[in-house]
Parts: structure tokens; sequence; C-alpha cells
């Protein structure tokens, strides 16, 4: 399977158990420090986004998260001042009023985000476990699918983020965002 097959697959999958306005998949370019760039998206409304589109966070909402890497929650997009070409078409074109902005950690290195954008506040509120674990895992099939040893030879030639999507796949696992499960 492609990346981008993984990637639509896993959408598919968060829309089914979220109810969203839109998702955005983002990657920070590693040619452009402060670009961002969409690997892929789901909307429920017309819009100018395209994948492999760039844009500039410095200066967005976004711009915190990339130097933090903590979570950021929107409850009213409407009250915001949101001007930047990104914030524009990633947050605001969807038609949602509250948004959720995870960091996508990869090997410990934050490799860019998940954008869910949300009907109100409520509704991020409500389902924010969830976007939480939604955007674990996409960090991890990213990684897996970095990883190609990961089915031929075993975890134990791939990083050891890789190892947790493996151990993710067994329950009762849980692991928190900031730590890495070792390959048991």
């Amino acid at each position: 399977m492609q990346d981008i097959e993984l990637y639509q697959n896993l959408f598919k999958d968060t829309i089914r158990m979220i109810p969203l306005r839109a998702s955005l998949l983002l990657l920070k370019n590693a040619a452009m420090p402060d670009q961002v760039m969409i690997v892929d998206f789901y909307s429920k409304a017309n819009n100018r986004m395209w994948r492999g589109k760039s844009y500039s966070f410095k200066g967005s909402i976004l711009e915190p998260l990339f130097t933090q890497a903590d979570t950021i929650v929107v409850e009213n997009l409407s009250d915001e001042n949101l001007n930047t070409p990104l914030e524009q078409e990633a947050l605001l074109s969807h038609g949602g009023n509250a948004a959720v902005i995870h960091p996508l950690i990869n090997a410990g290195k934050l490799i860019g985000c998940f954008i869910f954008i949300h009907d109100n506040a409520k509704e991020a509120e409500k389902h924010q476990s969830l976007t939480v674990l939604t955007a674990d895992i996409f960090a991890l099939a990213m990684e897996k699918t970095a990883c190609p040893n990961l089915h031929s030879s075993g975890p134990a030639n791939c990083p050891p983020s890789s190892r947790l999507a493996v151990c993710w796949l067994r329950p009762p696992l849980i692991s928190n965002r900031s730590s890495v499960i070792p390959w048991i």
C-alpha cells in the first residue's frame, strides 16, 4: 500500500469516528524550515487546497506549536485574527468554528501537525481524546512507512518509535506522547 493510500484509509476511519468539518495532515518542509506542506486532507467544503501545497507558518497561530510542540485549541475561530494564507485556507475555509491542532512527533522529533476543524468548541472538547489518538496513529503510520524493515526483519532494525507502532497493536499497552514503549 502506498503512503497516500494508507493516510486516506486512516482519514476514512477518522471521519467515521469523529464528526468533523475538516482535518488536515501537515508536515514541516525539511528544505524550508518555516514551511509546512499539505500531505492529505478531508473537508466538507470546497476550498483552494491541494496535496503538496506549501505555506509559511511564521506569524500564524501554528508558530507556537512548532516551537513548543504543544496542542493548540481554538474555541472560536471567528474571534481570532487569522489572516495569513495558512490560517485562511487551513482553518477558515471549511465552515467550522473550532479547531484542535496536535503536533506530530516522530522518533522524538516534531515533524508536522494534524488539524481537526469542528462545528463548535463543545464538539472539539468532546472528541479531543480521539483527536490525540488519531494524531499519534498518523505519526506512527508515517514512521512505519519510513521503516520498511519493520515487516521483513522485525522491529529490532527500526528506530525505537517504529517499534511503538508494533506494540500499539497489542492491547492493553498505553503510552503517552512523550515516551517510547520498548519492544517486548
